[in-house]
């Protein structure tokens, strides 16, 4: 699946749109200040992009099953350098989460250079995603989705490299 994204989407007002190739909606995103509100076609929350104001953002995706791993952390060390935590719990969630199970961590990377739009994303050894700039529109960039990812991920993930590129690149002034 290849989708398109506006650049700067933090900056703009109002929600986003995600559609596939052929025009179908996906799924809405809208920027609240610190961070994303993503739902559904009926107005469903069904993930959460979190900036902690410390180059670190907080990816969730919800699912109507309780489930383990929780939150991802992604955190900017660098421009277009990020560490990714998986696991990331709230405290006092330790009770509740050593009754669940669940799949293994997420073990993301990005490879590449997010600040111009040309990377990857990676899961462990797997590539989930390409994004390279879109080459009719200066604003957009593209996104190919592998078939077995998570799309809500990858979609928090350029979000948030985005996001977290621009604010490393403002403290380092």
């Amino acid at each position: 699946m290849i989708f398109r994204v506006i650049k700067r989407l933090y900056e703009k007002n109002g929600d986003f749109a995600l559609r596939d190739e052929i025009g179908n909606m996906i799924c809405k995103a809208a920027y609240v200040g610190q961070g994303y509100y993503i739902y559904n076609k009926r107005g469903s929350q069904i993930a959460q992009l979190v900036f902690n104001g410390d180059n670190s953002s907080m990816l969730s995706v919800i699912s109507d099953l309780p489930s383990y791993p929780g939150t991802i952390r992604m955190t900017a060390v660098n421009v277009d350098d990020f560490v990714f935590d998986a696991n990331v719990i709230d405290r006092g969630d330790d009770a509740y989460i050593s009754k669940v199970r669940g799949k293994a961590a997420h073990k993301f990377s990005v490879w590449g250079r997010p600040s111009a739009y040309g990377f990857d994303i990676y899961d462990g050894s797997d590539i989930v995603a390409n994004v390279i700039p879109y080459p009719a529109d200066d604003e957009i960039y593209q996104v190919r989705v592998n078939e077995n990812s998570n799309l809500l991920y990858v979609f928090m993930i350029c979000l948030a490299a985005e996001k977290l590129n621009a604010d490393f690149g403002k403290k380092k002034k």
